[in-house]
This record gives C-alpha cells, structure tokens and sequence, in this order.
C-alpha cells in the first residue's frame, strides 16, 4: 500500500477460493474439497494455473475459513486507519 501513498506495513494480496451456504452438510464439504484438491494438485492443473500466474494451495475447510477471518479483520483495520 505505501507504493500506492497509502499506510507502510500492509500488504494486498488475492485470493480465489471456493465457498459453500453455511450449513451444508460435513460430507458434502469434504467431498467437494476431496475432489477440488485432487484436481488442483494435478500436474496439467498446476501448470496451467502457473502459467498464468496462480499458485493454488490445496488444503483443508478451515484454512479458507481462517484466511477469510483473518483478512476480514486486517482490512476491517485498514478502512478504520482510512477514517482517520
């Protein structure tokens, strides 16, 4: 963000992600990670998303669950300095 004028410290990053209602069952959760992980970890998958620039990293329900809190909370904190 400084490079931008804005606040020093910060870092922008995207990120895609796969997201499903709250309340989906469990086993349709891991299901659908089961088979989401098994394609992106695919060598033709990863070569192609190299290609134009992504570097997938497969994991767990949780993970994107914590990255979605945590970066809710770091930018909740950005837009309050903004304010000020």
């Amino acid at each position: 963000m400084a490079e931008a004028g804005g606040s020093k410290g910060y870092v922008v990053e995207a990120w895609l992600g796969f997201v499903v209602m709250s309340g989906t069952p469990p086993a349709i959760v891991q299901r659908l990670n089961q088979d989401l992980v098994r394609v992106i970890s695919d060598p033709a998958t990863k070569a192609r998303t190299a290609q134009i620039g992504f570097d997938p990293l497969p994991g767990p329900p949780q993970r994107m669950v914590d990255l979605i809190k945590s970066d809710t909370a770091r930018y909740r904190e950005v837009a309050r300095m903004i304010k000020h």
